[in-house]
């Protein structure tokens, strides 16, 4: 069973992964999407995030938003009590959106009120807000996130990619002008990827007590292998992602994880997990799968305890993703509990 951990301060507990449902009910196909839930929720999963849009109609698959509607459909159709769950969404505030910022407080307050309705809840547990607009997102949009949250609308309130900068700003004006408090930032965290939570997120979510969901943690599925060898991603896909990356980078890493997928029979995408689990500052990390073994070999990732050497090897090998603060684990020499495992490969969700 998975583990479940403490979202920052608050009494909210979210299993340290998170299932992404972004692909769920169009992408993949609804029959599996609801066999994924029921799969995750059987090995102690309770936290699942959806993406909230507005284009196309909820009920025909034809958009990420559809992904609501199948978790709608599910929790209610199992009979699940709503408390055993943790629903979040997802919805992007930038881009056009930004453009007019005196409606921003009134265009959250409708996004949300329709991922209500199609996850069929009264409240989300947590809505993540993902603001790419230029400056600090403007006091419509925290008015518009306050008034959510004293009606019952919102438990909790994240921000993805979102730079330190801006979630220090976001406490002050919390404190000075009575705003809901930030509970969580989620942004990119793997071993190709380490640079925007370790550089100064880390600490400022500890010090802040503020949650972290680490996103794209296999590198958009750079760090995953098929168990002839190979890829299962498109030649085109790759090669934007290893331009994004660094090939020397990807060489490294992946020469490091297969290595100790040798030596411990555990996946290279698994130990990756593993990693990403094994830090401190990591509430949870955020998985999209396409199929229900893959989604079970995921899950072993978090009964892997890495030991000193391997986590100074992981460290040695993606040292170059590394800018201005040194890898602080809190390990105490154990060595590794690894076990043999399935050599499935798992696609993370690139949300």
């Amino acid at each position: 069973m998975m583990n479940l951990r403490s979202l920052g301060c608050t009494s909210l507990k979210v299993s340290e992964l998170c299932l992404g449902t972004m692909n769920f009910g169009w992408q993949t196909d609804e029959s599996t999407s609801l066999s994924l839930l029921d799969a995750f929720h059987a090995a102690g999963g309770n936290f699942i995030q959806s993406l909230g849009v507005d284009t196309g109609p909820a009920a025909s698959p034809i958009s990420p938003s559809f992904s609501e509607t199948v978790v709608g459909t599910w929790w209610q159709a199992r009979g699940i009590p709503r408390r055993e769950i943790v629903l979040a969404t997802r919805i992007n505030l930038g881009g056009k959106d930004a453009e007019s910022t005196s409606t921003l407080g009134a265009r959250v307050r409708q996004l949300c009120e329709m991922s209500l309705r199609r996850l069929r809840t009264d409240y989300l547990d947590i809505l993540v807000c993902e603001w790419s607009g230029a400056g600090h997102p403007p006091e419509t949009l925290r008015r518009g996130l306050d008034w959510l949250v004293r009606e019952g609308w919102v438990r909790y309130v994240a921000f993805s990619n979102i730079p330190s900068w801006r979630v220090v700003v976001g406490i002050r004006d919390g404190f000075e002008r009575i705003h809901c408090r930030i509970s969580a930032v989620q942004a990119d965290y793997s071993l190709l990827s380490r640079t925007p939570f370790e550089s100064d997120l880390a600490e400022l979510c500890a010090e802040q007590r503020i949650g972290f969901f680490a996103r794209a943690p296999l590198a958009g599925g750079l760090l995953t292998r098929q168990s002839d060898g190979g890829s299962s991603l498109s030649p085109a896909r790759r090669a934007w992602l290893g331009e994004r990356y660094g090939w020397d980078a990807i060489e490294r890493a992946t020469q490091a994880l297969g290595e100790l997928a040798l030596d411990s029979g555990y996946t290279e995408s698994q130990i990756a997990l593993a990693w990403v689990l094994h830090h401190p500052g990591v509430t949870s990390l955020v998985m999209g799968v396409s199929s229900v073994g893959h989604l079970r070999d995921a899950v072993k990732a978090s009964r892997i305890r890495l030991g000193a050497d391997e986590l100074r090897l992981l460290h040695h090998a993606s040292r170059l993703q590394q800018i201005a603060l040194p890898y602080r684990s809190s390990q105490t020499g154990r060595s590794s509990s690894v076990q043999g495992a399935a050599r499935a490969p798992v696609e993370l969700e690139n949300v």
